[in-house]
């Protein structure tokens, strides 16, 4: 069954929300409705509730452009007023349904919670195994267009500097990608899915990103670039 044509109002709306502000670096409609058909794939329940948490998980994006703010910044009332606005627009959705979608799409981008609902960690693996597919690399560059697409300095060392979503450079954005793949970790636990469909997924996506960063170092090294003088090191 195609979920689109059972939520066809909401699916309407939210698809003219995402192009009316012209969304993209990477969470366009389309990044909206592949983690609605992941999320539904990793908890098939029989009201839909996973796809239509995924469909509607862009609202705060869509109210950080609305208000000029940074996402952080976003009230997460505003962000249930506008889901709960698109799930209205469905009557086959109960209140309790309605309740469970929009607590979903308040949190997916919190750390793993053991109280966290099936909807919940759906949308949380969608959403991560999405992040993780190849095209993450031209979406990095889109989202982190001011930093430099390297360190050739930190090229082998692997170390981290900055923090999630500031990192310096799109490869050290790219190399957290990763960790979501590292679910046997103590560490990466926090962000690292749950669902064994999700954890077979994020498996092979994980090991192509990873291949590609490593042929970067093998082409610059074939080109005499690795190691790189530490005198050119970053200012």
């Amino acid at each position: 069954m195609h979920l689109w044509t059972v939520f066809p109002n909401l699916t309407k709306i939210v698809r003219k929300a995402h192009v009316s502000r012209k969304m993209a670096h990477g969470h366009d409609f389309d990044h909206a409705f592949a983690v609605a058909q992941l999320a539904q794939t990793f908890w098939s329940d029989s009201s839909g509730q996973a796809w239509v948490a995924g469909i509607c998980h862009n609202a705060d994006r869509m109210i950080a452009i609305d208000l000029g703010k940074p996402r952080g910044e976003v009230p997460a009332a505003d962000v249930e007023v506008l889901v709960r606005s698109w799930l209205d627009t469905e009557p086959n959705l109960s209140e309790e349904e309605k309740q469970i979608i929009a607590r979903a799409v308040l949190n997916h981008g919190r750390p793993n919670e053991e109280s966290d609902d099936a909807v919940t960690i759906a949308l949380k693996d969608a959403d991560r195994v999405v992040n993780t597919r190849l095209d993450v690399i031209i979406r990095s560059a889109q989202f982190h267009s001011e930093q430099l697409v390297l360190d050739p300095v930190r090229l082998l060392s692997g170390e981290k500097v900055g923090r999630y979503n500031s990192r310096p450079t799109v490869m050290d954005a790219l190399r957290d990608c990763l960790d979501w793949g590292d679910f046997n970790s103590p560490e990466n636990a926090r962000f690292a899915v749950r669902t064994e469909k999700a954890k077979w997924m994020i498996t092979e996506y994980v090991a192509e990103l990873r291949a590609f960063l490593e042929k970067i170092v093998e082409q610059r090294r074939k080109e005499g670039l690795v190691p790189y003088p530490v005198e050119f090191a970053r200012d």
